[in-house]
């Protein structure tokens, strides 16, 4: 018997002749009989050390794969997630929306909503300074802003809807169904940045209503080119509901439309004569100049007539149009010492001087001065004890009532058959000869009318 010696020394003493039969049997004729030196088994068995490490990395990336896989696919379904939760969140909004607007109490009708103003909240930047509040440093962040809105048979009257309306006008416990036309009448942000709103949130709320709500925009011609791919309609009904407010060479000097039965929109272009002496040409007298308008409201009882003019500057053609209005609704803007001494005009808006002589020429019932810019600080109670001055010193003898001049602001209601404001307080309506007009504490703040009762 061998000894395990023996068995592993064979090698050593086998015939060299052997091995090459041997390698010969193993390997093809024209294959290439490895070479068993030291060197070459080296490099053999570095080969297979490094397909063993592909293998092993094929496999680590299969596994990194099979990770990220798994990993994008629970990222999508938590993003799937959040889309179809903020979905449902937002359809039972749009739902408590409409169930409130059906629980709602009654809406008043004839009436006049103030809803341009400082919207400030009691100057929330104290914390900042006890003297300063950074929102007021600027002259742009000091413009009021809003619009106003007007119910008449049962029908609502969106006027100039600018930035911040669609908080304010639901703050007063309106709401979108309660819209049925809007006006804008000139080409500024302030007139119309909220418009695309209104659209937007009277669509979303119809796909999910039982009943329509058709709302007809009268706009600027200017703003029409500029809105007019963002009010496309969401439903057959509402195809023509896009209306142009423009003025032609042979156009009359006022402009008439029916919006409904008992409202009448009649609407106008004048500009100042110093404006009309610059060189400016047609195209960019139309495009800057707002409209004025005059709506004839009128039903079984009443006929009112209610004039507005936003940023237009005073020509004597404005108090021809506005003859016979029992209500002037003019935006104020800004005033110099030149402007208020009544030494001249300013060029975009009335300012103390146009608004002064805009009362002295119509004399209307009420005149209520609004869209203060605020350029010059809170001039609102000043302005208005200054007209009344001056108109009293003016017009001595009157064989009627004289006009009242009031300031408006945020919340005040009038009622256009009386011509009486709600009280801040009591909610009673009293008749505007004897309203009184409390100042905020705060510069910019809400002004409050109220009853004589509440004075001593």
């Amino acid at each position: 018997m061998n000894s395990s010696s023996d068995i592993f020394s064979s090698m050593v003493r086998s015939d060299p002749a052997d091995s090459d039969l041997l390698t010969e049997r193993l390997y093809a004729y024209n294959e290439i009989a490895p070479d068993f030196s030291s060197d070459q088994q080296n490099d053999q068995q570095q080969i297979a050390l490094n397909e063993l490490r592909k293998l092993a990395g094929a496999e680590i990336q299969t596994e990194s794969y099979k990770q990220k896989h798994i990993d994008h696919h629970e990222t999508d379904s938590n993003l799937e997630r959040c889309i179809q939760r903020f979905q449902k969140n937002h359809a039972e909004q749009i739902k408590e929306y409409l169930d409130q607007t059906q629980k709602r109490k009654t809406l008043p009708d004839h009436h006049l909503y103030i809803l341009n103003g400082w919207a400030f909240e009691n100057h929330p930047f104290r914390s900042f300074s006890e003297a300063t509040n950074p929102s007021l440093l600027t002259e742009e962040s000091r413009k009021s802003l809003g619009g106003h809105f007007i119910r008449w048979n049962a029908k609502g009257i969106v006027i100039n809807p600018g930035p911040g309306f669609i908080k304010i006008f639901h703050d007063q416990g309106l709401c979108i169904g309660d819209i049925d036309f809007v006006i804008v009448t000139h080409n500024s942000p302030e007139a119309y940045g909220d418009v695309k709103n209104i659209s937007e949130l009277n669509s979303q709320l119809n796909k999910t209503s039982s009943e329509l709500q058709i709302i007809h925009y009268y706009l600027h011609h200017k703003v029409r080119q500029e809105l007019a791919g963002m009010l496309k309609p969401s439903f057959k009904q509402a195809r023509h509901t896009i209306h142009n407010l423009e003025m032609f060479l042979d156009s009359p000097d006022v402009e008439e439309i029916e919006l409904a039965e008992g409202i009448s929109l009649n609407y106008f272009q004048c500009t100042s004569p110093d404006f009309l002496t610059k060189n400016h040409d047609d195209n960019y007298l139309a495009d800057t100049t707002g409209l004025g308008i005059r709506l004839e409201l009128s039903n079984a009882i009443d006929h009112v007539r209610i004039g507005y003019l936003s940023k237009m500057g005073w020509s004597p053609l404005i108090a021809h149009h506005l003859s016979q209005c029992d209500l002037l609704l003019a935006g104020f803007g800004n005033t110099t010492p030149r402007d208020y001494s009544k030494l001249g005009y300013n060029e975009n808006f009335l300012g103390y001087y146009g608004c002064y002589s805009l009362l002295e020429e119509v004399t209307p019932k009420l005149m209520l001065l609004t869209e203060f810019n605020g350029r010059e600080g809170d001039l609102r109670l000043e302005v208005i004890r200054k007209m009344r001055n001056d108109f009293a010193n003016t017009n001595k003898d009157f064989s009627t009532a004289p006009s009242v001049v009031l300031p408006a602001d945020i919340g005040l209601m009038l009622d256009l058959h009386t011509l009486q404001i709600k009280c801040s307080m009591s909610s009673e309506y009293v008749p505007v000869a004897t309203l009184r007009v409390v100042a905020s504490s705060l510069d910019f703040g809400r002004l409050s009318y109220l009853s004589p009762t509440y004075f001593l």
